[in-house]
């Protein structure tokens, strides 16, 4: 017995909540009447007596997610209309969206607006005023596919870049060129990576603090949300577990791949094709203040250059083999290590992905080998031997033509 009237109960509460929902749509509505007496697009009071047209209110919102709230919900410091303050005073948006509210204030914008920064964007700067839609709808303003022009609008300004210091506008215009502004383009938005992805929605906050999406330790993990192997490879990585160390020297993906200007591998511009990689891991590998500091070997950069392959690739031979043919693209890990792929165990099997000859061989030779007697004492003497006997070849080509011009010189007095 006491379940059926628990059920009883349970139905009866539905069928009053039921019965209570016209009248309160019917109270908001009430609520309403006396805003949309002069904003529906009728003549309202305006100064000196005179009339004036005022925009409508009530009619964008009804494809809004704002649609059953009443205008006073909003709008709380409205007094008896129609006299109310002109303009109206800013909405608090945070009434309802309390977290949004929290984190927003902490942000970058939110900071620059509680300083009265005129340039700092509002809740109606992005989601729009009345004609807020949700973010699943094609229409909002903040749909995935329409977020980088929302974005745009102050981050392409050059005044407001001036003003506030903020990257260049045509780094931000990249975007559009970019591996995920083509992939935006082309409708294939869900894979594509939009501003708020890499940068936030709300808690947007500068590159330099600790929470920031973009500062460097949190880079890896921010584009392993898309790219989860690739994550995954990086983190075992010799550069991943240095920057977890907190070895701010230690590259990220930005830092080969770049940021808004996000390339293919098979763009001959982009920073990780075949032609650039060894140029790219150079930016650390010949950067003497990082080689120093951790103690790293000096002559990589500059002995592959010198190398068969370093010059194949140079004359443009792109299946000559590059840095990542040799260490792995994401996981690359010191030769120390059994799994590395360079471990003299497995240098056999490396070198064998090109040359299938060499894929049983058990020792190979030295690698990055530079013309000095620790290193290879049959290069440093065949360069040394070549350093002086071009030398005293062209030292000869010089004295014999000095010889012969003041030979000829003498000749020519001599007739005279």
């Amino acid at each position: 017995m006491g379940r059926k009237r628990r059920i009883r109960h349970k139905w009866l509460f539905l069928f009053l909540v039921v019965l209570c929902l016209p009248p309160l749509r019917v109270a908001a509505a009430g609520k309403d009447a006396a805003c949309l007496s002069c904003h529906e697009g009728r003549a309202a009071a305006g100064r000196g007596g005179e009339k004036q047209a005022t925009r409508p209110m009530k009619t964008g919102l009804r494809d809004s997610v704002h649609r059953a709230l009443a205008c006073t919900e909003c709008h709380r410091d409205v007094g008896a209309a129609p006299t109310h303050r002109v303009p109206l005073g800013k909405v608090d948006c945070s009434g309802c969206h309390g977290e949004e509210g929290r984190l927003f204030g902490r942000s970058v914008h939110g900071a620059a607006l509680k300083r009265g920064d005129k340039d700092a964007p509002s809740c109606t700067s992005c989601h729009g005023d009345h004609y807020v839609l949700g973010a699943s709808d094609q229409r909002s303003s903040v749909f995935r596919a329409n977020l980088i022009t929302v974005c745009a609008r102050c981050h392409t300004d050059v005044e407001v870049q001036k003003r506030h210091n903020l990257p260049s506008t045509e780094v931000i215009k990249a975007y559009a060129k970019s591996v995920h502004g083509r992939l935006l383009e082309e409708g294939r938005q869900m894979r594509a990576a939009v501003c708020s992805d890499c940068h936030g929605s709300h808690l947007i906050l500068d590159r330099r603090e600790p929470e920031s999406k973009t500062n460097r330790e949190h880079i890896p993990e921010v584009c392993g949300r898309c790219h989860v192997q690739i994550y995954n490879e990086y983190k075992v990585s010799i550069h991943g577990r240095g920057l977890k160390e907190g070895k701010a020297e230690n590259p990220t993906c930005t830092d080969c791949h770049g940021e808004h200007t996000l390339t293919l591998v098979s763009d001959p511009k982009g920073q990780v094709y075949v032609a650039n990689v060894a140029a790219t891991c150079a930016k650390c590998h010949a950067n003497q203040t990082i080689i120093r500091k951790y103690g790293l070997p000096s002559d990589r950069y500059s002995t592959y250059v010198g190398s068969f392959h370093g010059v194949a690739v140079k004359y443009g031979d792109l299946t000559a083999a590059n840095c990542t043919s040799c260490h792995e693209v994401h996981r690359i890990l010191p030769a120390a290590e059994a799994e590395s792929s360079i471990n003299p165990q497995n240098l056999g099997r490396t070198c064998g992905k090109c040359h299938p000859a060499m894929k049983g061989a058990v020792s190979i030779g030295r690698v990055h080998v530079e013309a000095k007697k620790e290193s290879s004492l049959g290069m440093y003497f065949v360069r040394r031997f070549y350093v002086w006997f071009i030398g005293i070849l062209m030292a000869l080509f010089i004295c014999y033509i000095a010889l012969d011009v003041y030979g000829r010189i003498r000749r020519r007095k001599s007739g005279q």
